[in-house]
């Protein structure tokens, strides 16, 4: 395994499933470790950290709590980008595993980064924002979420912002609206915001200065 010592397993039966995942005669393997009650006849891997039998669905070795194996899915981002923060099955939403509580599954999607929404809430992980769900506004980068109203960064409200003209400026927790410049949920009070432009990549224009 990855800790340098040999694993127990029958070396003419061997076979690898993907990166962390190999399996021999008896048993099945995640990263060196053994996912204990693994049935090899059914496993499965869905990604580089669930995989699922007839019984039970995993989260690297570890059996994912009260999981539905048959309706078991990743839950995909809308944004397009990779993730595995949320799955969910028939009845249950998980964040990394952990089940949240009084979700609709059936509706559940991810919005974007560490945002997700289902018929009634939006989510910040295990979090219920106070965010219109009819209204709200997320950019590509997925740092902030507004609505009419209010602007969260994360789980954390902004204070004193103007939604109406509150804008993400790229990739470096960045944004802007008619008075201000933020980066998270803090005002940077040196910044002028008529002055600062998000100009692609990592890379911001500051009275003719790239930053």
């Amino acid at each position: 395994n990855r800790e340098g010592r040999p694993l127990e397993i029958n070396i003419d039966k061997f076979r690898l499933l993907m990166e962390n995942y190999v399996i021999d005669d008896k048993n099945v393997y995640y990263d060196g470790r053994k996912i204990s009650g693994a049935d090899i006849k059914t496993f499965t891997p869905l990604s580089d950290t669930y995989s699922k039998d007839s019984n039970h669905v995993y989260m690297e070795y570890r059996v994912v709590e009260d999981a539905d194996p048959e309706s078991f899915v990743i839950v995909p981002d809308m944004s397009k980008k990779k993730s595995e923060i949320y799955t969910k099955d028939k009845s249950h939403v998980y964040y990394y595993g952990e089940i949240i509580k009084d979700v609709d599954s059936e509706t559940f999607v991810q919005i974007g980064n560490i945002y997700a929404k289902d018929k009634n809430h939006i989510y910040e992980s295990k979090q219920i924002l106070d965010i219109d769900i009819n209204s709200y506004k997320i950019w590509e980068n997925g740092i902030y979420i507004k609505d009419k109203t209010k602007v969260y960064w994360g789980s954390m409200p902004v204070e004193g912002v103007d939604p109406e003209t509150f804008e993400e400026l790229g990739e470096e927790n960045l944004a802007k609206d008619k008075n201000h410049v933020y980066s998270g949920d803090s005002v940077l009070e040196k910044l002028d915001t008529a002055l600062l432009k998000y100009i692609g990549g990592p890379y911001y224009l500051y009275k003719n200065n790239v930053l």
